[in-house]
């Protein structure tokens, strides 16, 4: 699998058009989950209350709607910041220092990962992707592009893509 490039220019702000792949790559299972899970506690909670009369079972779901509240924020919150710095964010480069794997509840396979330092920033940034093809296309000691907007950093390599910068 080879990532495709996505050209990015110096200038800001950036035409979000220009950006041909979906920011909620990477995402969407756990948004999917996110809703799965405060619906069905809702339903649950509903039942408990008012067919049953028994308000104990009702605070175990108020917990887990709670829970899956906090996991759809976080999946939007991602997606915002990855638009955010995508239009206003500066250009940096990265060096990858490690290549790591990491469970994923969601799913049965672990999730495969890279660590990159940016030497600029002091700063080192933790990338996930749902397949080893990551690893392949990014080496130990390559120099990947990425954006920094708020110290909210995005490499196109979460999403199987790659920035190349223009001019």
């Amino acid at each position: 699998m080879s990532f495709q490039n996505i050209i990015i220019d110096q200038k800001t702000p950036r035409d979000i058009i220009l950006f041909t792949s979906s920011f909620s790559k990477g995402l969407k299972m756990y948004r999917f989950f996110g809703y799965f899970f405060l619906i069905g506690s809702i339903f649950l909670i509903t039942i408990a209350i008012f067919k049953f009369k028994m308000f104990f079972p009702g605070f175990i779901f108020i917990a887990i709607a709670v829970g899956a509240f906090f996991m759809i924020k976080k999946v939007t919150t991602k997606i915002k910041n990855r638009k955010e710095t995508f239009i206003n964010g500066s250009i940096i480069n990265a060096k990858v220092i490690t290549h790591g794997k990491a469970f994923n509840f969601l799913k049965s396979t672990p999730d495969y990962t890279i660590t990159v330092f940016d030497a600029e920033n002091k700063v080192s940034i933790r990338l996930v992707f749902k397949n080893k093809s990551i690893w392949e296309e990014c080496p130990i000691d390559k120099t990947l592009t990425g954006l920094l907007h708020n110290n909210n950093y995005f490499f196109a390599e979460e999403l199987g893509e790659k920035f190349k910068a223009e001019n």
